[in-house]
């Protein structure tokens, strides 16, 4: 949304430099793909604003730019104790996340900033984490060289990228050829091959099943062990085969 449509392939370092101060190396913007249109992004940017400047992200409002963004308020997993003695995770209604993600300035985004708190005194994103994220942006404006003001023009794209290449971006090594290796032949009635950890959790919970991970990312391989009251699917979980994150020592 903040980059009207493109998806960016992300990246950790900016530049690198040598101890003598030169700079031997230095990341560049790359798109992707176009996944929204920029009309759609528009829009929703529009609603963006209106979360802040009317609704309940008030608290992120900045004086000096505009802002848009989305207050959150997210139950937390906790185990809880079966009554036949099995552990599963459910939403707690005392323990919460609260988060607010913000652009600013919202005409041409210079800044995406996600607050995260885990368990606050006050558990609303609104009243939060969103004057953290005023605060931040208070701070990193005071930063030489910050271009947070809505004068500055909007970043394009030099050429648009296509959707092959988003392809693969997210492509696992088992799944990069559009198969699945096969499922354990002990029990077919549950396949969670292609899943993320976090879906397969959740369904888990859903049919009351016993799970364990094996790695992370998404799973690509799943055996059952144990027997009875003891049975429980191991899930092996592979991570995607690029992470679009560039990490190079530089010369010394």
């Amino acid at each position: 949304v903040a980059n009207d449509g493109v998806l960016m392939r992300p990246y950790v370092l900016k530049t690198i430099q040598n101890e003598a101060g030169a700079e031997v190396f230095r990341n560049q913007p790359e798109p992707l793909a176009r996944v929204l249109d920029s009309k759609t992004c528009g829009q929703v940017r529009d609603l963006l604003r209106e979360v802040v400047e009317q609704g309940t992200g008030a608290e992120a409002q900045l004086g000096w730019t505009t802002v848009g963004g989305k207050t959150g308020t997210t139950r937390k997993l906790k185990p809880k104790t079966l009554a036949s003695g099995k552990v599963r995770q459910e939403y707690s209604s005392k323990h919460h996340y609260a988060s607010f993600v913000g652009m600013a300035p919202l005409e041409n985004p210079r800044m995406v900033l996600l607050v995260l708190i885990d368990e606050p005194a006050t558990k609303y994103g609104g009243a939060a984490a969103a004057p953290v994220f005023r605060e931040i942006l208070d701070a990193y404006r005071r930063i030489p060289g910050a271009k947070l003001h809505p004068e500055y023009p909007m970043v394009t794209v030099a050429k648009e990228p296509t959707r092959d290449r988003l392809k693969d971006f997210w492509a696992t090594p088992a799944l990069a050829d559009g198969t699945l290796p096969p499922v354990s032949d002990q029990d077919d009635s549950y396949d969670f091959r292609g899943q993320s950890t976090r879906d397969a959790l959740t369904w888990a919970n859903d049919l009351d099943l016993e799970i364990e991970f094996r790695g992370s990312g998404r799973v690509v391989k799943q055996e059952i062990v144990g027997e009875g009251a003891n049975q429980k699917f191991v899930l092996y979980c592979e991570p995607p085969t690029q992470t679009g994150l560039f990490v190079e020592e530089g010369t010394r």
